[in-house]
């Protein structure tokens, strides 16, 4: 191999060592951005989170199928269903005077729809029961309701059940208002593993009642 063809090689192996070192150079540097830019948009996410987790009792939402827990502003499960009446009755609900349950959205507090239960005379008074839950672990749990009555009380119960298909022994924690002002109904209670548990909501069988409006339930465990 002559003078000048040696060199011409050794030129040509020197230029793509350069380009190799070049393009690897490149390659790490795009991965180190790629992965900073992942770093910092899971550091933002956990951070959104926490915001939402801690903030929720001054006025930051919740995301969909969540609760606020108004003592540490943590947003809890909600472990009822269609708990503001926005999608029909059928959905979760069942009632024993289903003429007189309705679903308005002129008087609500939450959403676009609430429930209204509507005591027609010599009807006796209409209630609503949720569907039948199955509560997996034991442990404390808070119950709210938003609720407003006209002449009477507006009344929200929590049925717990010794058996899980929601028969057997039982025990009510209710709550109930008169008043005509939107007011939050809440009642704490412990609950054991397996049992079964409704929702039951009424103008309040005892006392005469002629309207009784419901909205944006939530029932979270807490500890």
């Amino acid at each position: 191999m002559t003078r000048k063809a040696q060199g011409s090689l050794e030129y040509i192996l020197l230029l793509g060592a350069v380009l190799f070192l070049i393009i690897m150079a490149v390659i790490i540097t795009r991965t180190n951005i790629l992965l900073g830019g992942a770093e910092k948009t899971q550091s933002n996410v956990q951070q959104w989170n926490t915001t939402i987790e801690s903030m929720c009792n001054v006025g930051v939402p919740c995301p969909a199928g969540y609760a606020c827990y108004q003592a540490n502003g943590s947003c809890l499960l909600n472990l009822i269903g269609n708990p503001g009446f926005e999608q029909d009755l059928s959905v979760n609900w069942s009632g024993e005077s289903p003429p007189e349950i309705i679903r308005v959205n002129d008087t609500r507090k939450e959403g676009t729809w609430s429930l209204l239960l509507n005591e027609t005379t010599n009807q006796g008074a209409p209630v609503l029961n949720s569907q039948c839950y199955v509560n997996s672990d034991a442990g404390n749990f808070v119950f709210s309701a938003k609720a407003k009555a006209s002449g009477g009380y507006a009344r929200a119960d929590v049925i717990v059940y010794s058996e899980s298909t929601c028969s057997g022994s039982s025990t009510v924690y209710d709550a109930n208002t008169s008043s005509t002002s939107w007011t939050t109904l809440t009642r704490e209670f412990s609950m054991p593993a397996n049992a079964g548990y409704k929702v039951h909501l009424s103008c309040n069988a005892y006392i005469s009642c002629d309207d009784a409006w419901f909205d944006d339930l939530a029932l979270y465990r807490v500890s």
